[in-house]
Order: structure tokens, then C-alpha cells, then sequence
């Protein structure tokens, strides 16, 4: 548990620019009933950087109906923009779990003029009919 606690303090201190991440995690060791979908908080969204997280899995096809819930911690690698590989340790299944998830980036947002001038031009010329 201080472990736990440890890591959440770090992930606190480090996350610059966290976002949300949604994908899949697999627990090592385990068969179809290991693969779940996975929400976490990652520590950033750049392209080509190690990221800590923090989420939570749902594994629906878990043979104990009280075991389908996972939190875990984890660290991993941006792949890309968009791309995060990680693997961690998940607290209740009690079990290395590996997830890939997608996020979005916000480093690439729109730049340009919220509003087309041009428009701005034929709406103004077309009132004065």
C-alpha cells in the first residue's frame, strides 16, 4: 500500500499535461476472461515520452462476478499522438496487467481562424440587397 501511495504522489508531481486514455488490458497469465476495457489518467500526451498512469478496468468476461473490477498503476511509452502502450500492477486482481489505449491530442488543435472571413464577406454583401 505505501508502495501505492508512493506512486500516486510521483504521478502527481510529474503530470505536466495529463489527459484521459481509453483502451484494453490483458492480465499476464491469464485467458480470455483477462482481457478488459480500461480507462486511465495519463501523466501526458506528447508524442514519443514515458507517461505514468492511473485507471480503472472492466473485465467482462471475469469468471468470478466479484473479481470484474481492476485498479491499477502503471507506466509506459507514448507511441504517437495518439498511442500509449503500458504495462503496471493491478490491486485488486492482484496481477501484472499490459494495456494499449488511445487518447486525444490536444497538441494538435485548431490554429486557425475560428471563423472564415470570406463567409463574414458574402453574408455582409448579401444583406445589402
Amino acid at each position: 500500500m505505501k508502495k501505492g501511495l508512493m506512486f500516486l504522489s510521483l504521478f502527481s508531481f510529474l503530470s505536466a499535461n495529463p489527459t484521459f486514455l481509453g483502451g484494453i488490458t490483458f492480465k499476464l497469465g491469464s485467458d480470455l476472461s483477462g482481457v478488459g476495457a480500461t480507462i486511465k489518467v495519463i501523466s501526458n500526451e506528447k508524442e514519443k515520452k514515458p507517461v505514468i498512469a492511473a485507471g480503472a478496468t472492466y473485465y467482462p468476461w471475469g469468471k468470478d462476478k466479484n473479481k470484474q473490477l481492476g485498479i491499477d498503476l502503471s507506466a509506459g511509452y507514448n507511441i504517437n499522438n495518439h498511442t500509449t502502450v503500458m504495462g503496471g500492477w493491478d490491486f485488486l486482481q492482484n496481477q501484472p496487467s499490459v494495456s494499449l489505449g488511445i487518447h486525444p491530442d490536444s497538441t494538435n488543435s485548431h490554429k486557425g481562424e475560428a471563423i472564415d472571413t470570406e463567409s463574414i464577406k458574402h453574408c455582409t454583401h448579401a444583406n445589402d440587397n
